[in-house]
């Protein structure tokens, strides 16, 4: 990162800065995703050249799709480019002058489907060799498939799950067949294995043969067919398949074992490790819910991504979006003051929200539940109910409330050292709101909560919430956020919970954390030294412990896992909100002294833009 630089103060624009840096951070994913521009020990990744029926190549990624027929990609790698020398074939081993290779063929995956399976766990390397199948024939058999289900589920004498969501599924597929949306292919599958010399090729096959066997494949070590093999993979030589299998259709399993690089049409960009830009819509309609969970070590991009993915979605959605920054430890301060939040930090007004339910709701949190029985509750509920509209201020309402009440007394004890944390003053309902929870009484948390998810739901088509460090509120408000998980959905609402290790929830293994769990449609794991989560295969596992990772300063790398996508996806730097979610103390400090030196001079989102513009573009 280059030195501060000095700027005019009248050499500011902030729309055409702002917009600068935006194209700035397109222009920059576009250029990786072109460059395809990787080390050695990055090529592990990548799958190697593949081709159609017609000779035609093309490039894809282990861990992105490929779904729809007609994606252009380019030659990266060939099998056997980049030997002068003439293969030569003993046996099971081709000897390519540079080293030795086998191949094991894949014949079947295991009854979980391919959906649950990665090939890089299993080799570093891989070839896939595909053709697509004519419409026709998909249709005929989704069409049987479809057809048996439903006929099973009709004659079950109680409801068959099993068979209703398959009929579902088939009937989803015929759909996205009909419109174009998807094809599906036979496929054939070598896993290569490489050694030195003989004897540690031979020790590689065994290793990789009895994964395989661990895993439920079926395989065979090419032998026999070997020199027939080596010659389909020669782009110039047979376009014909020797072997070919196409995964049982009434198991519903996607085809191919890959996903395509694209995720949807539009939404927040991020990049996979070939480089390409996916767009994933965190309000798409098709998902379950919009609820996202994000875990991993510090220090490995989470509190970036929650930035980054603040500044995009209120870029995208401007003033049909609320943002709340649930904030422990400043992480968020900065973006949520750069995108002109309300800080609902120090004081409150309850009187903003001037209905019974929920001053009835805010009162049973600050006093407790338990205070109140049924009878109690019920009379609370209707002294609040008739006696609202008697009051200017919240003060006055609860000593009102005092003197109403026959079953309980003195509520006002229980707010009497909360008053100074409410205040009088009428404000427009915020856009976007920030609460630091390190300057809330813990017994005000809950109600705090409630009052700003409240006012959050007035007047906006869409909320996303951004919980830092989601561990302290499973220990001080677990009710509160069991239900808002549960009910996000309903109220168009995004839940985007931050933690250290995914293991911490099941740890907990409480309501709350349990039902973040199961209502989190999109999961998004960095590295993380260990895993004992059942929510995860092994070999997912594997992928999160030993080859997701981020470099510092360069990219942050995460594995996403949700019902109908899997990715390892990055993000690089941008400039604006890299300093944003910057939290080292010496890059706090070089920031705050610039800012100082400013005074009032600018509002923090120009003042920020020129410390922004001065450092990287002077």
């Amino acid at each position: 990162m280059s030195s501060l630089k000095s700027i005019s103060l009248n050499d500011v624009s902030v729309m055409d800065f702002e917009q600068f840096l935006y194209d700035e951070r397109l222009s920059h994913m576009n250029k990786v995703e072109q460059k395809l521009n990787y080390s050695n020990d990055e090529q592990k990744y990548l799958m190697l050249k593949t081709r159609d029926l017609k000779g035609e190549v093309l490039t894809l990624s282990n861990h992105d799709s490929f779904y729809k027929e007609g994606e252009e990609a380019s030659l990266f790698e060939n099998l056997f480019h980049s030997y002068d020398n003439e293969l030569s074939i003993r046996g099971s081993v081709i000897d390519t002058g540079t080293g030795l290779l086998s191949l094991i063929r894949v014949d079947s995956f295991p009854d979980k489907g391919i959906r649950e399976f990665h090939l890089d766990t299993l080799s570093e390397e891989y070839v896939v060799m595909y053709k697509k199948i004519p419409v026709v024939i998909t249709e005929k058999k989704l069409s049987n498939s479809y057809l048996q289900h439903v006929d099973v589920s009709n004659s079950s004498k109680k409801p068959d799950l099993k068979h209703m969501r398959s009929a579902n599924e088939a009937f989803n597929r015929l759909g996205d067949l009909a419109e174009g949306n998807s094809s599906h292919f036979e496929v054939q599958v070598w896993l290569i294995s490489r050694g030195k010399s003989e004897e540690e090729l031979r020790e590689n096959n065994r290793i990789l043969c009895h994964r395989l066997k661990e895993t439920k494949h079926s395989f065979i070590l090419e032998k026999h067919a070997l020199n027939k093999v080596v010659r389909e993979f020669d782009i110039y030589e047979s376009r014909n398949f020797r072997y070919s299998f196409e995964v049982d259709t009434k198991i519903l399993s996607r085809l191919l074992p890959l996903n395509k690089e694209k995720v949807h049409e539009q939404g927040v960009p991020f990049t996979t490790r070939l480089g390409n830009i996916v767009n994933i819509d965190f309000f798409h309609l098709g998902s379950s819910n919009y609820n996202w969970l994000f875990t991993g070590e510090s220090g490995k991009g989470k509190s970036y991504v929650a930035n980054y993915l603040a500044f995009n979605l209120c870029r995208d959605y401007k003033d049909k979006i609320t943002i709340g920054f649930f904030d422990l430890g400043a992480s968020m301060e900065k973006t949520a003051s750069y995108l002109g939040a309300e800080s609902f930090s120090e004081k409150i007004n309850p009187f903003l929200i001037k209905e019974p339910e929920f001053i009835y709701e805010f009162i049973l949190l600050i006093v407790g539940k338990n205070e109140f029985d049924k009878h109690s509750r019920g009379e609370l509920y209707g002294v609040i109910k008739d006696n609202l509209d008697s009051s200017s201020t919240f003060k006055d309402f609860i000593s009102l409330i005092d003197e109403k009440m026959t079953s309980i007394s003195n509520i006002s004890f229980y707010f009497s050292r909360f008053f100074d944390y409410f205040t009088e003053e009428v404000i427009e309902i915020p856009s976007i709101y920030y609460l630091d929870f390190n300057k809330i009484p813990k017994d005000l948390l809950a109600g705090y909560v409630l009052f700003v998810r409240t006012l959050a739901q007035k007047n906006y088509d869409r909320i996303a919430n951004f919980y830092d460090e989601m561990w302290y509120y499973l220990q001080e408000i677990p009710e509160t956020l069991r239900s808002d998980a549960k009910t996000a959905r309903k109220k168009l609402e995004a839940n985007f919970y931050f933690t250290q290790e995914v293991n911490e929830l099941f740890r907990e293994n409480s309501d709350a954390s349990n039902a973040i769990i199961g209502n989190t449609y999109g999961k998004g794991y960095f590295h993380q030294p260990y895993i004992a989560a059942p929510i995860l295969n092994d070999e997912e596992k594997q992928i999160i412990t030993s080859s997701v990772d981020s470099k510092k300063n360069e990219y942050s790398e995460f594995y996403v896992k949700t019902n109908d996508f899997k990715k390892i996806l990055r993000l690089y730097p941008d400039p604006l909100i890299y300093e944003l979610a910057q939290s080292e103390k010496e890059k706090l400090i070089e920031q705050k002294n610039f800012l100082e030196k400013l005074g009032s001079a600018l509002p923090f989102r120009e003042a920020f833009n020129l410390y922004v513009r001065g450092k990287y573009y002077a």
